[in-house]
């Protein structure tokens, strides 16, 4: 619920406040906006995590997902989705089954199903065992809609 997600949000932005450098807390005030429905605070927060730590992998998968989230099917904002989420893939040796997972989605939504099939193929070869099933969902849906 948006109470729980405004609780933490007051802490998180008060650990900012003392360390604002603090790439995790950054990512997390971003996180939390995103829940909220705060699209600017999120995106600010988030860019501020990746400013303060080029590597943040999470920051650019809720980067890529902000984008993906707020697109509206504008191309601009699904090229930045997939850009974010490649970043995040790359710096993870694509061996990071949530990264991939989020790259599937960017390019699902751009209508690229021939890499979003592949991307989700990874995911699947990198996940523990419990995703298995939403992904098999999601590689479904893909090839039905690369088929059409």
């Amino acid at each position: 619920s948006s109470e729980y997600f405004v609780s933490i949000l007051t802490d998180l932005l008060e650990i900012v406040r003392e360390d604002p450098y603090n790439h995790i807390a950054q990512w997390a005030v971003g996180e939390c906006y995103l829940e909220l429905g705060k699209q600017d605070l999120a995106d600010s927060a988030l860019n501020k995590s990746v400013e303060i730590n080029s590597k943040f992998t999470a920051a650019y998968t809720s980067l890529a997902k902000l984008k993906l989230k707020y697109s509206n099917n504008n191309n601009g904002d699904l090229d930045s989705a997939v850009k974010m989420a490649e970043k995040a893939c790359n710096l993870t040796d694509n061996k990071n089954h949530g990264c991939l997972n989020t790259l599937a989605e960017a390019y699902a939504a751009k209508g690229d199903f021939k890499n979003a099939i592949a991307s989700i193929n990874e995911a699947i070869k990198y996940q523990p065992g419990h995703y298995t099933d939403d992904y098999n969902s999601r590689l479904r849906v893909y090839e039905m809609k690369s088929s059409k």
